[in-house]
């Protein structure tokens, strides 16, 4: 009970732990980017949703700005750091 706690209070331990909460994410937030579409196709909604509300949801998927970070960006950056860790792991065995 006690590491439960813990990993509430300051999240994932691990990397791969962190890319697979992100990768969740990015599964079901791409769920909420599709029912949104199918949902305002063809109202008089659907322009406005696509300018404010679907561009800026598949951006935080995957952000082609490079002054911008979205959660495939975080993915990187995690696999990028336990590539690193794992440099260092193999000098020191």
């Amino acid at each position: 009970m006690k590491n439960l706690q813990l990993y509430e209070s300051y999240g994932p331990r691990y990397p791969q732990e962190r890319i697979e909460l992100l990768e969740e994410a990015q599964e079901k937030l791409g769920e909420v980017i599709g029912l949104v579409e199918e949902a305002l196709k063809g109202s008089s909604h659907q322009r406005h949703a696509e300018s404010y509300i679907l561009s800026h949801l598949n951006n935080w998927l995957d952000s082609g700005n490079r002054f911008d970070i979205g959660i495939q960006q975080y993915i990187d950056k995690f696999k990028e750091e336990q590539e690193e860790t794992k440099g260092e792991d193999e000098e020191y065995e």
